[in-house]
């Protein structure tokens, strides 16, 4: 099968949720992607002090989460790289790959990642290469933050993604899987599967 448009969604991904999902099959629905793929970083430049859970776990729980869906798929390009996982980085390795070479490329981040998305490693060549789509969060006013970005960097195209804002924080769900709550409606069965038989976040 031949890609044309093709989705990229990088993240942390301790754990991969229910809201992950839904970004992302909003996106291929809305922009007609023909793959979307999930590409769990090994170093977030945002996260570089925080301690995370090991890049092969949480490329297993992105494998397991996406499994049902086929227009989804793990790439571990982040993890095999190395380091600090750089967005610029990772479009031109994508770029490298002959199926992927001359593919449209849409770059899926939430709102709070495009606020800082200005100060990132080269943030006008990303956005010369891939086109934003955004998806809501609470506290972020989506419209008026697409205009400033804009402003900071012209002629990025900037899509908005038509959803509610989903605050499903990975932070809470930890602290939850940690004191013993109930998280199973927030995340795939096969992922929180996969929690207990690790002992992850506990």
């Amino acid at each position: 099968m031949s890609i044309a448009r093709l989705g990229i969604f990088g993240g942390t991904f301790d754990p991969p949720h229910i809201g992950h999902l839904l970004m992302a099959e909003v996106a291929r629905e809305t922009l007609m992607l023909d793959r979307v793929l999930f590409i769990p970083a090994a170093i977030p430049p945002h996260k570089a002090e925080i301690a995370i859970t090991s890049g092969e776990e949480r490329a297993e729980m992105v494998a397991r989460a996406i499994a049902p869906y086929p227009a989804f798929s793990l790439s571990r390009c982040e993890l095999a790289r190395d380091g600090v996982s750089y967005t610029i980085d990772t479009l031109r390795e994508v770029r490298e790959q002959k199926e992927y070479g001359g593919a449209r490329l849409y770059l899926l981040l939430g709102a709070d990642m495009l606020a800082q998305f200005a100060a990132w490693k080269e943030a006008a060549a990303i956005a010369r290469d891939a086109t934003l789509l955004a998806a809501p969060r609470e506290g972020f006013e989506l419209t008026r933050l697409i205009a400033r970005v804009r402003e900071q960097i012209p002629n990025a195209d900037i899509a908005p993604l038509p959803m509610p804002p989903l605050d499903v924080s990975a932070t809470w769900l930890r602290s939850r899987i940690k004191e013993g709550r109930r998280v199973e409606w927030l995340l795939p069965a096969s992922v929180l599967e996969y929690v207990g038989e690790r002992g992850l976040y506990r």
